[in-house]
């Protein structure tokens, strides 16, 4: 799961049965309280915004990599959904939220 780990939504799609699943959940931001119940990646940049997504770009095709993942799955089609259709994994499904649907229409 790409995700901002502070979200209590993201908290719901953490709380799945993780008996069938194994879940990573990599983020940019800092993690939330569910730091022991699941395994997470995150990747850390202090740099602009375009290098910023650059990194997370490359930082994510490493992390495919290494774990060989069965689906992506992004919350919030800007930032994280474009970062990870970039990425050119599939299946790749993208969590579309509030400002998704409703603040960029034209996409």
């Amino acid at each position: 799961i790409l995700a901002n780990a502070n979200s209590p939504l993201v908290e719901k799609w953490l709380q799945m049965d993780r008996s069938r699943f194994e879940i990573i959940l990599v983020t940019v931001k800092s993690i939330g309280n569910f730091v022991d119940k699941v395994q997470f990646e995150r990747i850390v940049s202090k740099h602009s915004v375009f290098f910023s997504y650059l990194k997370l770009l490359f930082s994510i095709r490493k992390l495919i990599k290494k774990y060989n993942p069965d689906i992506i799955i992004s919350h919030y089609f800007l930032h994280n959904g474009i970062i990870a259709t970039l990425s050119k994994f599939h299946p790749h499904f993208v969590v579309a939220y509030g400002t998704d649907v409703f603040k960029y229409p034209k996409f």
